[in-house]
């Protein structure tokens, strides 16, 4: 299951220093201007629609790269409170499992952005396919 993060961690890889925020202003500007097309031109909407399915793949592989690329620090602290708690087991084991549950549920949003892409890439020749039925019904 995390085959997957992995592989578009290491594809996406120089975009470990854009900041996710800008990555976000142009997706959704993007996604704006893809959908004003379409609207605009349905025929070529279904043509420029799965383009749309690249950015999510795009913004998939940022977030991978950045989550696979990230420094761990350890926490230091001089806190007498903050020492006696972090050196504790129980910190480490929560430590530890946190983390676990932290990369599945990463990988998981991963996948579910992967099978979104698939389903828009796929889409629109499902709904082309029904027009084209409905236009040949009418014609009957």
């Amino acid at each position: 299951m995390d085959y997957l993060p992995r592989f578009l961690a290491r594809q996406f890889h120089n975009l470990i220093d854009v900041s996710f925020g800008l990555i976000l202003f142009w997706m959704i500007l993007f996604i704006v201007i893809i959908f004003s097309i379409s609207n605009a031109f349905p025929v070529v909407g279904y043509l420029v629609i799965p383009v749309a399915s690249a950015g999510m793949v795009a913004i998939a592989g940022s977030m991978s790269a950045k989550f696979y690329g990230r420094n761990r620090k350890p926490l230091i602290s001089s806190d007498p409170a903050i020492v006696k708690v972090t050196a504790s087991s129980l910190f480490n084991h929560f430590s530890i499992w946190t983390s676990k549950v932290g990369e599945i549920l990463f990988s998981l949003l991963v996948h579910i952005m992967i099978f979104q892409a698939l389903f828009i890439l796929i889409a629109p020749i499902f709904l082309f396919v029904s027009e084209w039925e409905l236009v040949g019904i009418t014609r009957l």
